[in-house]
């Protein structure tokens, strides 16, 4: 199942997929903005949430309210999603 929202953006966008322990594709959805984004590390917590670390260069990607740096420079930044077990 691929979440509804997902849609390419441009550039780069990060793929996030969930897979069985039999190797079957359970969901997958797509992060990103209109500009090149890119995942470096990812992590799940005991509770399945879906950690990813990266980069991202896109205007338009969202940030939380109390995000560090709530707006984007225009440059590289660094990047880290947070993700429900069902995404």
């Amino acid at each position: 199942t691929v979440t509804t929202s997902a849609t390419w953006q441009g550039g780069r966008d990060l793929t996030v997929s969930v897979f069985s322990p039999t190797g079957a594709l359970l969901r997958s959805t797509l992060v990103g903005g209109s500009g090149p984004d890119g995942a470096e590390g990812i992590a799940v917590d005991a509770a399945g949430r879906i950690y990813v670390t990266g980069f991202t260069n896109s205007a338009n990607l969202p940030v939380t309210t109390n995000a560090l740096f709530p707006t984007h420079a225009p440059t590289l930044e660094g990047l880290m999603v947070v993700l429900a077990p069902d995404l």
